[in-house]
């Protein structure tokens, strides 16, 4: 049992060992043309890192969960056509009322407002 301990602590150490000296000579061979964008054999304008607004960042994500949240209800709604009962009406009002919430709370936060 120890020697299974002993061997694990020993490929543990060597796998940190060999991944601090590859960090180390990953480091060492960065340079500007590698951190740049490649703009059809022209030299960049500015570096591909460049800073942005994150009111974009917001919009991209609030985007991105209505839309999904949208494709999830569309299968919801075509079930309600095939079996009306209580429960499904139940079901699509909490999730349109939680969909109306979240956007009156972004709303209300200032994320749809595009004042510079």
């Amino acid at each position: 049992m120890t020697s299974h301990v002993f061997m694990c602590m020993m490929l543990s150490f060597a796998l940190f060992l060999m991944y601090m000296l590859l960090s180390k000579l990953m480091i060492m061979n960065q340079n500007y043309s590698k951190l740049t964008s490649f703009e059809c054999g022209f030299d960049s304008m500015s570096m591909m890192r460049s800073p942005f607004s994150t009111k974009f960042f917001v919009l991209i994500v609030l985007f991105v969960v209505f839309d999904i949240e949208l494709a999830l209800f569309f299968p919801l709604a075509y079930s309600l056509q095939i079996f009306v009962d209580l429960e499904s009406v139940v079901i699509l009002m909490i999730i349109l009322s939680i969909l109306i919430a979240g956007v009156f709370l972004e709303w209300h936060n200032g994320a749809l407002d595009w004042k510079l």
